[in-house]
């Protein structure tokens, strides 16, 4: 696969750090600009509800091994509170943690009502969020909002695991595009989904597609199918995309033109 057809995914996912990086990564969940926070507002709601912390159901790690000295990311899927907007997302180093936590901000013009109206079973979405720069190692990837009565469980605590950038690292794509045989498989989040009769680890939701984005640079949707207790469920996913009908090492090209994992195909 040719440098330039993961340019892009590589930019948004493996930046090299920038001489004084901030303490802090922040990134917008509409899919991946950076904005800046001057100063994250303490944890719970604000005074008056404008505001509130939102917590996550799950956490997908985008790429796993990243390359140390890098900026990789994850995907987390969260429900809006009724009458709620995304306002940022940031992730903050503890040790060998990497926290993360999701802002949501009201948004009507007028103040919060006592009892916000039912607005029926919200769908679960997903975001982009920077991990910030991480060095050698194994960091756990972890939702820092408490979760209460009426929230979804606590997502998994997820390991990015940090290797030297060497001889030994695996292309980009084949640690985007991550075999499985099962959930189980999926250490780094996310559900075993077909693919072209390929088996991958995917995030439940797209990142992109979910907000009616196109697929990354290198990437194209693809049709994904889950089965859990013995119901099927069908999405649309981006997909790493083949060049000249040719994937990196470990990767074979589908006839539909996705990379996939050689062994499922």
């Amino acid at each position: 696969m040719r440098a330039r057809s993961l340019l892009a995914f590589a930019l948004l996912t493996q930046c090299k750090p920038p001489r004084a990086p901030p303490p802090s990564a922040t990134a917008r969940p509409d899919g991946g600009q950076r904005i800046a926070v001057t100063e994250a507002a303490p944890l719970g709601p604000s005074a008056d509800r404008r505001e509130v912390d939102v917590p996550l159901a799950w956490i997908y790690l985008l790429t796993d091994p990243a390359p140390t000295g890098r900026t990789p990311y994850a995907v987390v899927g969260a429900r809006l509170p009724c009458g709620y907007e995304p306002l940022y997302l940031t992730s903050e180093k503890d040790g060998a943690r990497v926290k993360v936590r999701f802002r949501a901000r009201w948004s009507a013009a007028t103040p919060v009502p006592a009892e916000i109206p039912d607005c029926g079973e919200r769908p679960v979405k997903a975001w982009l969020v920077s991990e910030g720069i991480l060095r050698l190692g194994d960091w756990e990837v972890v939702d820092v909002v408490p979760h209460g009565a009426g929230d979804p469980p606590a997502p998994t605590t997820r390991v990015q695991h940090v290797v030297p950038e060497d001889a030994n690292l695996p292309p980009l794509a084949a640690r985007w595009v991550r075999p499985c045989a099962g959930d189980a498989d999926c250490r780094g989040g996310g559900v075993c989904a077909e693919v072209d009769g390929g088996r991958l680890c995917l995030p439940e939701v797209d990142p992109w597609l979910a907000h009616h984005r196109p697929c990354v640079d290198g990437a194209t949707e693809a049709d994904a199918r889950h089965t859990r207790d013995g119901a099927a469920r069908t999405w649309r996913a981006c997909v790493a995309a083949c060049e000249n009908n040719a994937c990196a090492r470990g990767l074979t090209c589908s006839p539909q033109g996705h990379c996939l994992p050689s062994h499922g195909t």
